[in-house]
């Protein structure tokens, strides 16, 4: 969970939720520190002076209760693949605070995930997963931040792809329930990018769902499978046919106007 430093710019704040915040932003919870902080952040809301929101994809934020202002214009262009990709990349990253890992990094993060998983019996806690994931990542000299490697790990816990033994959830508990895969390695991957287009989706509407840019961006490339495959997920996340755009259905419609 993080906090955004614009939580400490109204002059109405108390020390207790200063205080709340911090512990919070430095990891150093313990469960009675976290149940006076939620007090703190209730009686904070309650007096109008935070607001609290969470999102499908991004972290809990906290800011000041202030008239909604609209998100900044990220210049958004979905005529080409290319641009498309920009987009989607830039609305994730700005607007959750999601970054997109490269797919040979990203696929190699979850198959590694995948396979201590498969050694360990009793499972992982969230907690211990991202010191895996992130020591993975220094052994392997990647360049990937741990803020990045942490969002991965979040957003395989959203796409419900661990159980706990008894059915496959969004866990919250990131240091004692110990969790297993709840779906294969292919089907996780897949589930993430499943997330990743909702999350675009929700927090912009008006955005072209491009089949061709959305391969370009979890992939980085057009193959025609993978094209097929964001197909798929932007059918299942809109609800209808995805947009036909694709640089053979462009090709196509430039050499004939008239169909």
């Amino acid at each position: 969970m993080t906090t955004e430093r614009k939580v400490f710019g109204t002059d109405k704040k108390t020390p207790e939720v200063a205080e709340a915040v911090g512990r919070i932003r430095q990891f150093r919870a313990t469960p009675t520190a976290v149940a006076r902080d939620i007090r703190s952040y209730v009686a904070a809301q309650d007096q109008g002076l935070i607001q609290v929101s969470q999102s499908i994809v991004g972290d809990m934020r906290l800011a000041p209760a202030v008239p909604h202002e609209e998100a900044p214009d990220l210049g958004l262009d979905f005529s080409t693949p290319e641009s498309s990709c920009d987009g989607y990349r830039a609305i994730l990253l700005e607007r959750k605070s999601v970054p997109i890992i490269d797919w040979d990094d990203r696929s190699g993060l979850v198959t590694h995930l995948w396979s201590v998983l498969a050694d360990e019996p009793d499972g992982l806690s969230i907690s211990e997963m991202n010191t895996e994931l992130i020591n993975f990542v220094r052994w392997g000299k990647m360049s990937v931040p741990d803020r990045a490697v942490q969002k991965l790990q979040h957003t395989l816990n959203i796409a419900k792809c661990f159980t706990d033994g008894h059915r496959p959830d969004y866990f919250q508990d990131l240091f004692s329930t110990r969790l297993r895969p709840a779906m294969t390695l292919d089907a996780a991957l897949l589930a993430m990018h499943d997330v990743y287009i909702r999350g675009i989706h929700m927090e912009e509407r008006s955005a072209d769902l491009r089949p061709d840019g959305l391969s370009l961006l979890f992939y980085g490339d057009q193959s025609e499978a993978h094209i097929e495959e964001m197909r798929c997920l932007v059918e299942t996340v809109t609800g209808r046919p995805a947009s036909g755009h694709t640089a053979m259905a462009e090709a196509f419609a430039k050499a004939h106007p008239e169909a």
